[in-house]
């Protein structure tokens, strides 16, 4: 796709005039992305950012249509080749400690009997989904080969609040580090960040909180498909997707991931949210097994697709309330230059 076909996709998707200015907030951010001074809130040493490989790239899109609609160009991302965009060439690397796999245990649920169990009437709690969210999320470290990286697991939290004026706070401060089994490290590595040391705080004031899940979630199957859809189509503007209408469970999936990084949701919109998600193609039940945070719950493997061929997912519900508890990034191979043995996990994130 070169870039008059870029426009013409944004020009279609976007109804305001490209021309009309960006909030302030959107303004001041994408000034310190092209300036290269938005870096994290810490005196240590850089944190370990979450890249879900298709979060990574949706992040990219993202930049792709601000930096579209503002005229500026893209420096480190992308390379300018002629009239078209190469991506940069990507080098052997090295990565850091890895946690070992997710426990699977026997499970009479099959994935059938769970598609059955969430299509009955919602006997749970019917209050409704609130604005804001508290998540935690570990990525694996990867650097260049040779690169010195650390020798232990630092996960971070991030808490989002939004206010009855739509006044937006995020805050994402560092967790103890860990060894690959998960129990603290003491005495605390000397390059590692202090447990509670704030690594990113943002603010927002109305009207300046900018996401692509504004209206309160559905709580109904057809509206929720439709409400997810909506980021799977950036995908698409972006030519990061094929224009067949089919999603499989590992796209609606990262929709989902996206939507709760945002919203708490309620339980009718949870459970239509995962009709969705293990109604399409790519999902299985592996056994129970033990989140994270050490919460019981049901193993689900869900195939990525397309998006992101290299990488599949294993997703943890409740046992008793069937809300999510928790995403895995699991590798499945393929990538010459990452030495990583297929089934490692490669990030998770962790709901509170």
């Amino acid at each position: 796709m070169d870039n008059a076909e870029l426009e013409r996709r944004l020009r279609a998707a976007r109804p305001a005039s490209l021309d009309d200015p960006l909030p302030e907030h959107a303004r001041r951010l994408l000034d310190d992305i092209v300036s290269g001074r938005r870096a994290p809130k810490t005196q240590g040493p850089p944190p370990r950012v979450r890249r879900n490989p298709t979060a990574l790239a949706a992040g990219i899109a993202a930049f792709l249509v601000v930096a579209s609609i503002a005229t500026v160009g893209i420096v480190s991302v992308l390379l300018p080749r002629g009239d078209e965009l190469a991506v940069a060439p990507v080098t052997e690397a090295a990565v850091g400690p890895v946690p070992p796999a997710l426990p699977i245990g026997r499970s009479d649920w099959t994935i059938d009997a769970l598609r059955e169990e969430l299509a009955e009437e919602d006997r749970t709690d019917s209050s409704g989904s609130r604005l804001g969210a508290v998540r935690t999320e570990w990525d694996l470290a990867v650097g260049d080969k040779g690169e010195e990286l650390p020798d232990y697991l630092q996960s971070q939290t991030t808490t989002l609040t939004v206010d009855s004026e739509l006044r937006g706070r995020s805050r994402t401060i560092a967790d103890a580090p860990s060894d690959v089994e998960g129990s603290p490290l003491d005495p605390v590595p000397e390059d590692a960040l202090e447990a509670g040391t704030v690594i990113w705080e943002e603010t927002w004031e109305p009207e300046e909180y900018l996401h692509p899940f504004s209206e309160e979630p559905p709580t109904t199957e057809r509206g929720m498909r439709e409400y997810l859809e909506r980021d799977l189509a950036w995908k698409r503007i972006a030519g990061m997707d094929d224009d067949d209408p089919g999603h499989s469970a590992g796209d609606y999936l990262n929709a989902l991931t996206a939507l709760k990084r945002i919203w708490t949701l309620g339980d009718a919109a949870e459970r239509a949210a995962l009709r969705i998600v293990l109604g399409a193609p790519g999902a299985d039940v592996l056994g129970e097994t033990v989140d994270r945070a050490g919460r019981p719950g049901i193993l689900l493997r869900i195939e990525a697709g397309a998006a992101a061929p290299n990488y599949r997912y294993d997703l943890v519900l409740d046992v008793e309330s069937r809300r999510v508890l928790e995403v895995e990034d699991i590798y499945a191979g393929g990538l010459s230059h990452l030495p990583l043995d297929p089934g490692s996990p490669a990030g998770y994130t962790l709901w509170r």
